[in-house]
């Protein structure tokens, strides 16, 4: 049988060494079903070489390049890549594969073909078996000059690396591959491959064709038909002039539409086979997040949206429906000994799922591989996404955070304990985390990211511990600021330090100038855009406040139906009276009652404030102050004067073993008409330097007496910056 196209003897060469087809015959069983599967692609019959002969190699007495000369004339290779192919004394690998790979360069055709859609594909497709030694995979990769972009066969589990089987289980096996799939997916390589090449030669035809009809015209038809000529030239001319004038316009139109780029990166999956390790696979997908928030051209889907699919049963379609992204990059890590291997890929989930690029890195765990391969995969996700990356991030992504070993690994397990916070609010959790940053700072105190990460907790203390202390805001600001000195390019460290200057310092134009920057140096990050929005909103700029809440809702969609417009329409003052905006809220995580129970109280809908109220204070203690405030505020505004007193009797009392802030006295004694006493207590408030003083405009009930100018002024000299030395001992 010869080739479907003039000149070659076949259409695909399969390359094996004969180690891989003694133990069951696995290759002789995937040729068999590749021959199924493309008489079922194609309308032609395929030609296949594919040498059964047990004997690794000619016999000696041949002539080896001659003999193979003529059947390596094909239009595809195929090379079956296993743990002993790429060999230099592996007949397989010299006499086949080494020798297509020159062949091809030289023929024809060439080893690269431009497809019709514009892609590039290789003349040789590699159907990969067994993961690779990294130096058998370098080997490979320098003869190919390129990276190796396989269609797999691999089954994996714990201590598993064969070849996949077609009764192979799709759960069990750790890549979730299904042999009928990936036969497919060859066949359909093939017929991509092909088609480019019958395109190819079918327009070299055409252009001889033409090249031919050119010459040798008699004279006397030449003249007859040159005016002829000018005029078919002359409309096909003005033809193309007006075609092109509608093209550029609907190039313009189309160049105007943002391209999608909307990416969510899912929590990796550990496959060391134990718990431990946990935090080194979610520290891997943490970090490049990282470097891909700093490409400004991505939409990253917030990391606290992506973990919800941690562990999670849902297809990589349903997950990038909910999170309303076109690409997903998933992967697996395994840490074994000194070495750790990961397997990463990056899935167009709107072009059936497509795998657009994958790489698998086994390397020596040292912290310049870790940090190596963490650019190297957010610098090539921008390059599969067509997005440019400025010299500026370049040198960020590029940077080694710390070349500490011990230090990075302690960072991983501070952020692992960091992130257990937020499941429970429990206090222990960031006293730990801190602990590790510490740590961390005390291996390499030049580690920016190990400031950053500590000033954040000692804020966070600030903000949830029962007692929270000054010392605790000068801790954040003090590493704060040593992150930004050591790493000016660190986007974190700038909208945490925002958070230090507007809620404790008061500096409104310092917070400003922080957010700025950190927006310009991370602007994919949600964290960054949560800081620049709770800004806005408490220093009352709206339309700024609105612009971070839809850069927020592409990282987050979910914020549509959760606080976001709440905040918005009481910064805008268009909540209450008839705007019933508590509807369209989904209790779909714990603080959206927060946002929830201040609202039902604006609305008047006192009976719904106590009762979400009451079910909170009873079981979230770290908001239990704040919970049982709105149950007093509700409560007086209702007329339940007795209820409301009662309340303020429980805070005096909570008081004594519990920091609570004159701002929920306020409040209360507000609702029950009490003013004065009210406004007493915002004056002491004032002169403790209280952090919630600055969400007076937007909380009940003084939002409805938000343009009164005795609440204006309190707020105004919230705002005065201070010297925080007169609090060093307070």
């Amino acid at each position: 049988m010869s080739s479907i196209l003039p000149g070659f003897d076949y259409d695909i060469f399969i390359s094996y060494r004969q180690k891989d087809n003694k133990y069951d015959g696995w290759v002789n069983e995937f040729v068999a079903n590749l021959q199924k599967e493309l008489d079922a692609t194609f309308k032609e019959d395929i030609a296949i070489y594919f040498d059964e002969n047990p004997h690794d190699g000619l016999l000696e007495t041949h002539i080896v390049d001659k003999s193979l000369e003529e059947k390596l004339k094909c239009l595809i290779f195929i090379p079956i890549i296993s743990r002993t192919y790429v060999d230099p004394k592996s007949f397989a690998w010299q006499h086949e594969f080494v020798a297509f790979n020159n062949l091809a360069k030289n023929d024809q055709f060439g080893r690269e073909l431009k497809l019709s859609h514009g892609n590039v594909a290789s003349r040789i497709l590699p159907v990969k078996i067994h993961d690779l030694d990294p130096e058998d995979k370098t080997m490979l990769e320098g003869e190919l000059g390129s990276v190796l972009r396989p269609i797999e066969f691999i089954y994996k589990s714990s201590g598993v690396n064969r070849p996949l089987k077609p009764d192979d289980s799709r759960i069990e096996n750790l890549n979730h591959t299904y042999y009928r799939d990936q036969i497919n997916k060859v066949a359909n390589a093939v017929k991509e491959i092909i088609t480019g090449l019958k395109n190819f030669n079918a327009l070299k035809k055409d252009l001889i064709s033409e090249k031919i009809s050119s010459v040798n015209i008699p004279e006397v038809v030449k003249s007859k038909s040159f005016r002829l000529k000018i005029a078919i030239w002359s409309f096909i001319i003005t033809g193309l002039m007006v075609t092109g004038y509608f093209l550029w316009l609907s190039f313009v139109k189309t160049s105007s539409r943002p391209i999608d780029r909307s990416i969510a990166v899912l929590p990796f999956e550990n496959l060391s086979n134990d718990p431990e390790q946990e935090y080194f696979s979610d520290g891997m997908m943490q970090e490049i997040m990282n470097h891909l928030y700093k490409i400004g051209e991505l939409q990253v889907t917030a990391r606290t949206s992506s973990m919800k699919f941690k562990k999670s049963k849902k297809s990589i379609k349903e997950i990038a429906g909910e999170l309303k992204v076109s690409y997903v990059l998933e992967g697996n890590v395994r840490k074994y000994g000194n070495k750790f291997r990961i397997n990463i890929q990056l899935i167009s989930v709107k072009n059936n799922q497509h795998v657009v690029w994958s790489e698998n890195y086994t390397r020596d765990t040292t912290i310049a591989n870790i940090l190596d391969m963490q650019s190297e995969v957010a610098q090539q996700v921008a390059i599969s996404l067509k997005t440019k990356i400025n010299p500026e991030v370049r040198r960020s992504i590029e940077n080694h955070a710390t070349n500490n070993k011990v230090a990075y690994d302690l960072y991983l397990k501070g952020l692992q304990e960091k992130g257990l916070f937020w499941k429970a609010i429990s206090i222990d959790r960031i006293n730990s985390a801190i602990q590790y940053f510490l740590e961390a700072i005390k291996q390499d105190s030049k580690f920016s990211m190990a400031h950053t990460e500590l000033g954040k907790c000692y804020w966070m203390l600030a903000h949830f511990s029962p007692n929270p202390t000054t010392s605790q805001w000068l801790e954040s600001e003090r590493a704060l600021k040593r992150a930004i000195e050591l790493d000016p390019s660190n986007g974190l460290a700038y909208a945490n330090y925002a958070v230090v200057q507007h809620n404790w310092e008061w500096d409104k134009t310092g917070a400003l100038e922080s957010i700025e920057k950190a927006i310009r140096l991370m602007p994919g990050n949600i964290e960054v855009r949560d800081h620049a929005f709770v800004y806005f909103i408490r220093t009352g700029e709206c339309e700024r406040a609105r612009n971070e809440h839809e850069e927020r809702i592409k990282l987050d969609p979910e914020l549509k139906i959760r606080g976001d417009p709440i905040w918005l329409s009481l910064c805008e003052g268009k909540a209450g009276g008839n705007s019933n905006l508590s509807a369209m809220v989904q209790l779909k995580d714990p603080d959206d009652a927060y946002y929830l129970v201040n609202l039902y109280i604006i609305e008047k809908q006192y009976a719904k404030a106590m009762e979400l109220a009451e079910s909170n204070f009873k079981k979230d203690d770290a908001f239990k102050i704040y919970y049982l405030t709105c149950y007093g505020v509700s409560a007086a505004l209702a007329g339940k004067t007795d209820i409301a007193l009662n309340v303020i009797k429980n805070l005096n009392e909570i008081s004594a073993y519990r920091n609570v802030q004159n701002t929920n006295f306020a409040r209360i004694y507000f609702a029950l008409g009490d003013e004065n006493t009210s406004y007493a207590y915002l004056e002491k408030a004032l002169a403790d330097h209280e952090l919630w003083i600055h969400d007076l405009r937007i909380s009940a009930p003084f939002y409805n007496h938000r343009n009164d100018p005795k609440l204006i002024k309190i707020i105004e000299r919230s705002w005065i910056p201070w010297n925080n030395a007169d609090f060093q001992n307070k």
